[in-house]
């Protein structure tokens, strides 16, 4: 192993033959095969084996490649070919600190603490490595035993605990985490089962893999201290979780599991389709409800839960969604869309559902029309055709991070005339309105050398490539912290080229406008903000990265090593707010199946620390920016500014300058831009983009409970609002001619005017009631006091 620290604050790793040390001060990676309990002791975890690593929190969790050996030496002289990049000024720079370890086998996958300075990374052969440089407030370690490790300090300590049980090996998860509190729930699995004799006893036999028994099954346990205490909660299980989570907030006691009614036998073998059954006060059996039988699939995506299921009878397929009250609803469809096709959920962030159906079956050729839901998730629109797939599983739709409403996707233009024989031809959309518009992607007017494009024949446009041909399929085009701010890998031409061939591309303004970069494809990470852009040649070996602080205006160079290796990921795992980077590849001899990670610190490239006062405007290095754009201040009626670091600004950002973005609702009227196609309507394909009904479909009814001021209701149209749209008055596309509230059909109005008359008619009783008591307490005596008055004349008689 060879290091080099270019940086005092650069990472060194520390191989599994040093001691796994945990002080918070430590520099450089650990070793978590060591037993965390004894840091200064190293003593062995024994034959546990680390199988999972489970993170609870917000902080992001995504996929390495594997790699091979590799081996620092002196750094030689940098040698570029500029004729990529004549416009772009470049320089050499040795300001950067750099760290390369090598590890024994490839990297599964890693994980960081949110907030915090730790990475962990789990290797294949079973190892956890943590990084206290870079970084879940909580981490657990699960072996292939009951024992498990935790920690709650971003792993400056690990607590050894045990389980009810083994994890399971049904593939399904092994721990649930509560949002807001120490609830966990443990999927296990056991041979022998018999509970309880005793209220703290449970007899069971497990490692049901090992031998082939008559009655394995998964096991579900809950504790309510982080693991120090378990209690039995339910067997025959698929899935058990908290029915509240960061999106939805029900009763925190509440559970939802996917529960077999018949509970005996093995498990592994046909056990049928579970049922959905929950209940509050930690799943008690007397408080237990059945919501939907016969289930295939269960997710939760936002407030939205979906499931699928299956009638046993007619094996029809059904989506059932539900919005946070377990109001269960039948999603509904335009013709010849259905479900029973492979089915994919997108996306649910701006208060619809996204979803992708198979509309051809060709194992070589998938693809899918996109759809999206109303704000009740259960009445589907045709949002576009022709969406590409692969047979991963991935699908060529991404939205853009912390912009609402803005999504990139790729389609297959030669739909008509695909088969076995012909290849998908690619193309780039996007969308500034969630969905309701797409557009071609408008090409840079020059490349990165300074030549005019020409880009004017029809078709002609700019074509990025998506999760199903990029390199790394978690790259994304943005992260949150970097707001406006995306970089793509495509082409400028009539569709999307093989990814060798395309160039590197970069937009300031959330897409609406773009520039070439590079003549070849880049991996990509931003850092600080979005201050820092870090890239690495993608395509063929490299022993370099380049870097921008000002947006891609100019770029630096930074060799990290004579010998070349092949970059797979570049990872900022803060997310992308730190000066920090790894670079995760492997060298041009890859036989050896071993791991490079290349830790780099750009810290002391810039030296100056953003100013973000309360003076003048000119004097602050961060700026305003609204992402709308032709001539509209709004974005789905929102009138909306984020703050970002200026181009020009040489500093950092850091991660507590960036204030909170500013909203304002008040000023943005309803125009076209915040409209979609209504449940069984279209986008027409000709230059109006007018929305029309499907063939032999019939639209909604008229909903005559929806009233202005109680007053009128509308005849639906064509048009529905957008459900993330906030906009107010203006030209209102939903709705159709108004009528005058008939009580007769109106249920809602019929019951408010019954209710005025009762009332009414309660009040006058009363008042018959306050009257006929008063006359017969008061008046009456006052008027037999006024007759015997009158009797005697009025005075007295002297004698």
């Amino acid at each position: 192993m060879s290091e080099r620290a270019g940086a005092s604050n650069s990472r060194s790793w520390v191989g599994a033959e040093r001691l796994a040390r945990s002080s918070s001060h430590a520099r450089g990676w650990h070793n978590r095969r060591k037993d965390p309990l004894a840091p200064d002791h190293g003593s062995n975890l024994g034959n546990y084996e680390i199988v999972q690593l489970a993170l609870s929190g917000l902080g992001e969790h995504a996929q390495l490649t594997s790699g091979a050996n590799y081996a620092a030496s002196n750094f030689g002289a940098l040698t570029l070919n500029l004729s990529c990049c004549a416009r772009v000024q470049l320089s050499i720079d040795n300001q950067v600190g750099v760290a390369i370890h090598q590890f024994s086998t490839s990297i599964s996958n890693w994980g960081y603490f949110k907030g915090s300075t730790t990475i962990l990374a789990f290797l294949n052969d079973g190892h956890i490595w943590q990084s206290n440089n870079e970084g879940h407030n909580r981490a657990y370690l699960l072996t292939n035993t009951s024992t498990f490790y935790w920690t709650t300090d971003t792993g400056a300590t690990w607590i050894k605990a045990l389980a009810p049980s083994r994890p399971n090996t049904f593939g399904h998860p092994v721990l649930n985490f509560h949002p807001n509190s120490d609830y966990l729930i443990w999927l296990g699995e056991v041979q022998f089962f018999a509970l309880r004799v005793l209220p703290s006893l449970i007899i069971s036999k497990e490692n049901c893999s090992e031998t082939v028994s008559a009655d394995c099954h998964a096991v579900a346990w809950y504790s309510t201290s982080n693991g120090h205490k378990w209690t039995f909660l339910e067997q025959y299980i698929k899935t058990c979780s908290w029915t509240s989570d960061d999106f939805v907030e029900t009763d925190p006691n509440q559970i939802i599991c996917e529960s077999y009614a018949q509970k005996s036998g093995n498990q592994k073998e046909e056990p049928g389709l579970p049922d959905l059954i929950t209940a509050e006060d930690f799943y008690q059996r007397a408080r237990q409800r059945n919501m939907l039988q016969h289930i295939i699939s269960f997710t939760r995506h936002n407030e939205f839960m979906v499931v699928t299921t299956i009638d046993p009878d007619t094996h029809e397929i059904e989506l059932q969604i539900s919005p946070p009250a377990f109001h269960w609803a039948t999603a509904q469809f335009p013709p010849s869309t259905h479900p029973q096709n492979h089915t994919t959920i997108l996306d649910s962030t701006t208060r619809s559902l996204f979803t992708v159906i198979s509309i051809n079956e060709h194992p070589l050729l998938p693809l899918g029309n996109l759809l999206k839901s109303n704000a009740y998730g259960n009445y589907f629109s045709l949002s576009l055709e022709g969406i590409n797939r692969n047979i991963a599983g991935h699908t060529d739709f991404e939205k853009i991070a912390e912009l609402p409403g803005i999504a990139i996707a790729n389609i297959v233009s030669n739909i008509d005339s695909l088969d076995s024989t012909e290849s998908k031809i690619l193309q780039s959309r996007i969308s500034f309105n969630d969905g309701a518009r797409w557009e071609p992607l408008l090409p840079p007017m020059q490349d990165s050398l300074g030549r005019p494009l020409d880009c004017v024949s029809p078709g002609c446009a700019l074509h990025l490539h998506g999760r199903t041909s990029r390199r790394d399929p978690d790259l994304l085009y943005s992260t949150p912290s970097n707001v406006g701010l995306l970089v793509g890998v495509g082409n400028v031409g009539g569709a999307l080229y093989p990814y060798e061939a395309s160039s590197t591309f970069l937009s300031r303004d959330a897409g609406h406008t773009w520039m070439e970069l590079f003549k070849a494809p880049y991996l990509y990470s931003f850092g600080d903000s979005g201050s820092l852009l870090v890239m690495s040649q993608d395509a063929e070996l490299t022993d370099h990265v380049i870097y921008s602080v000002d947006q891609g205006t100019t770029w630096t160079v930074f060799k990290f090593s004579q010998e070349r290796m092949r970059i797979k990921s570049i990872i900022n795992a803060s997310p992308a707010r730190s000066h920090q980077f790894l670079l995760v590849g492997e060298p041009a001899y890859i036989e050896t199946g071993q791991t490079i990670v290349v830790h780099l610190d750009f810290e002391n490239t810039l030296g100056r620390k953003c100013n973000n006062g309360a003076g003048e405007a000119w004097e602050s290095d961060f700026e305003w920016w609204n992402p709308a754009n032709k001539g509209q201040p709004c974005t789905l009626g929102q009138r909306i500014f984020y703050q970002r670091r200026k181009q020009t600004a040489r500093c950092w950002a850091g991660n507590s300058l960036i204030r909170e973005p500013r909203i304002d609702y008040s000023s943005c009227p309803c125009i076209d831009d915040d409209f979609e196609c209504e449940f069984n309507h279209f986008r027409s394909p000709n230059t109006t983009r007018e929305c029309i009904l499907h063939e032999g479909a019939e639209p909604l009814p008229d909903d005559k409970t929806y009233l202005l001021n109680g007053e009128y209701w509308f005849e639906r149209t064509p048009y529905r609002k957008i459900s993330y749209s906030s906009c107010q008055g203006g030209s209102r596309l939903d709705r159709g001619p108004a009528h005058k509230c008939v009580y007769a059909t109106s249920p809602f109005m019929w019951r408010e005017k019954l209710s005025w008359w009762l009332l009414s008619f309660i009040s006058l009783i009363m008042s018959l009631c306050l009257v006929t008591w008063w006359y017969g307490r008061y008046w009456r005596n006052f008027m037999k006091k006024v007759v015997r008055c009158s009797a005697c004349g009025g005075g007295s008689t002297k004698k």
